[in-house]
């Protein structure tokens, strides 16, 4: 609220500014085409009150006419000429007067004429276009030019007559002016609301630029998708994973651990697209060396009237966290397996020495100390064992193969179980064990690299 009051506070300030620069602007564009626009209606009628008079006689003064007719076309070919828009607006006025005292010479020349009711044409010019002032000056310099006539001809109208004229010019220059106060209160209004509805623009504008910059440097994607399944908002690594997923050369959707491929119903998207939200739905885009594992999640955006306007899905590129936890877990396994064989061989010796005849008291504790914590330590590698084969990321033994002695591993499996066979009365005989080559798989030790212990899964 703090941030946004200043911006309030300036858009108050600067609103009226702004319409009446917008209105001042606008008046001056178009006060020349208003004056051509409204001299040249002046002149039509004249004109074809000009024609019709040649042709059907006139009965006045016809010099005096004409010449009001030529004034009019003077003050027509000077409301086209005048750059109205270069010189103050009120020398504008001086058209719709010079009009006032044409008809008024008409009507002198005809008395009889109705020349009279020409005068509402300036009389709404006057009042539309200059304001109050125009609007008295209209009704005024008419109702003077009226009673001057009367003076000068001494034409005895007829009781309504008298008043007629007078009651509408003062009609028709009241209603115009009211109709131009509205037209130009409405306009304000309209260039009032234009001008907030453009901050308002500017202002989601720049909110929506910050929040662009801020989902593009995220490290994962995010997406807005609305109900028709269509996405709204993409930032940049939803569209780079987006471009690495289609520039994949098998474009094949796996499970996580890549074993089946994914059914298209049970895509994450189209899941989306069905209403569901879920954590951490994990596919394997492609295969080999180019294979990319995704995490997707989706959210539903909920109206405050309680109506699904679409999901947030956010993804992201767990690859080499996966690759992590599977060479974790193969890790595990494989120390496991190494270390039960040797333990079950140092529990049975143990065993063996207790048993031994003549061993000393001191000795015999000591050898019950180890042989208890041995086989503590042969539970917890059974544990941790079960633990590594239960996980969902778990691998099998690391193994490859070479060329080996099998009689080697013959001797070293006796010599493990050797102390379990003799406690059960069990005779191990190896003496006719001969070498034996054979390019068999061995689990690989840690220390060997990659290029000669090729890990098979």
């Amino acid at each position: 609220m703090d941030i946004e009051a200043p911006e309030r506070t300036r858009a108050t300030y600067v609103l009226p500014h702004s319409a009446r620069w917008i209105d001042a602007v606008l008046s001056d564009g178009d006060r020349a085409r208003s004056a051509m626009l409204n001299q040249i209606v002046i002149t039509s009628v004249v004109l074809i009150v000009a024609l019709v008079g040649l042709a059907v006689g006139f009965r006045g003064d016809s010099g005096l006419f004409f010449l009001a007719v030529t004034g009019v076309f003077v003050l027509t070919a000077v409301a086209i000429i005048v750059p109205w828009a270069s010189i103050p607006p009120l020398w504008l006025a001086a058209i719709p007067i010079g009009d006032i005292l044409v008809i008024a010479l008409m009507r002198i020349a005809e008395p009889t004429g109705g020349f009279g009711l020409l005068w509402v044409f300036p009389v709404i010019w006057l009042a539309s276009g200059f304001g109050t002032a125009g609007w008295i000056s209209g009704i005024v310099l008419s109702l003077a030019a009226y009673a001057v006539v009367d003076l000068i001809t001494r034409v005895t109208p007829s009781s309504f007559g008298f008043v007629l004229l007078p009651l509408l010019l003062i009609a028709v220059g009241t209603s115009t002016y009211l109709s131009s106060r509205r037209a130009s209160a409405q306009r304000l209004l309209l260039d009032r609301q234009a001008a907030v509805l453009t901050q308002s623009l500017e202002r989601a504008r720049r909110h929506e630029q910050v929040l662009t910059e801020a989902l593009d440097r995220v490290d994962f994607g995010v997406a807005r998708i609305e109900t028709d399944g269509s996405a709204s908002i993409i930032n940049d690594a939803h569209a780079r994973l987006l471009r690495g997923s289609r520039s994949n050369a098998a474009a094949e959707v796996f499970t996580a651990d890549g074993s089946a491929p994914v059914a298209p119903d049970d895509h994450p998207m189209a899941r989306v697209r069905r209403g569901e939200a879920f954590t951490d739905a994990r596919i394997q885009v492609g295969s080999g060396e180019g294979r990319r594992v995704l995490s997707v999640s989706s959210r539903r955006v909920i109206e405050p009237d309680g109506r699904d306007s679409g999901a947030v899905v956010v993804t992201r590129d767990v690859t080499a966290e996966t690759d992590a936890s599977r060479e974790r877990d193969a890790l595990v396994s494989s120390v496991s397996h190494e270390l039960r064989t040797p333990l079950t061989s140092i529990l049975g010796y143990l065993e063996l020495a207790m048993d031994t005849p003549g061993v000393p008291e001191a000795a015999l504790e000591n050898l019950r100390v180890a042989d208890r914590n041995a086989d503590q330590l042969l539970s917890l590698v059974g544990d941790v064992l079960a633990a590594s084969s239960q996980s969902r990321s778990a691998a099998q033994v690391t193994v490859a193969p070479e060329d080996v002695d099998l009689a080697e591993h013959v001797n070293a499996a006796v010599e493990s179980i050797l102390v379990s066979a003799s406690e059960r009365g069990i005779a191990i005989d190896v003496s006719r064990v001969e070498p034996a080559r054979a390019y068999a798989p061995t689990p690989c030790e840690s220390d060997r690299s990659s290029t000669t212990c090729s890990r098979t899964r």
